[in-house]
């Protein structure tokens, strides 16, 4: 387990004012009740724990959120948690599937 140290102080630091943060919904885990009617946003708790990709997503979102509490002067921190996104590319146009 990663634990929120001195190589994450920097984040912190007087140079650091914006991080963004890529994560992925796989954080969110693969359960029954993740269903249309109960949609998945940032207050769901991140519950993966069988992927190994996904729950080292959490574990670093977790880390990354202990280090900037820890901090005098927190940067603005964005997570974006993005699905998989497919692109299509051939020599005239450029589509996006994420039906997949």
């Amino acid at each position: 387990m990663l634990r929120a140290g001195a190589h994450w102080a920097g984040i912190a630091g007087p140079s650091v004012r914006r991080l963004v943060h890529f994560s992925t919904v796989t954080a969110y885990g693969a359960h029954a009740d993740n269903t249309i009617a109960a949609r998945l946003c940032e207050n769901v708790p991140l519950r993966e724990r069988d992927y190994l990709y996904g729950s080292h997503k959490c574990e670093i979102e977790g880390l990354l959120e202990q280090a900037c509490a820890a901090a005098d002067r927190s940067p603005h921190v964005v997570v974006l948690r993005c699905a998989s996104i497919r692109l299509v590319i051939s020599a005239t146009t450029l589509t996006v599937d994420s039906s997949r």
